[in-house]
């Protein structure tokens, strides 16, 4: 199976992931964060690619 990479990461699609982010309640895994942006934005990113944008990282750290 083939699977077609993700469009790259703009202001926009960046500020909708550290909304996601936000407006976690929970357990926060890597796995879980990727499953709900796939959800909601129809688009699958690696934890290597989201890791990378400090804006999702500091996100992540803080809700972690």
């Amino acid at each position: 199976m083939t699977r077609n990479r993700g469009k790259n990461l703009n202001d926009s699609s960046i500020g909708l992931i550290v909304g996601v982010l936000d407006g976690w309640s929970g357990k926060l895994t890597w796995d879980l964060l990727i499953a709900a942006i796939e959800e909601r934005m129809s688009v699958r990113y690696t934890r290597q690619a989201l890791d990378r944008h400090a804006r999702i990282k500091i996100a992540y750290q803080a809700t972690k």
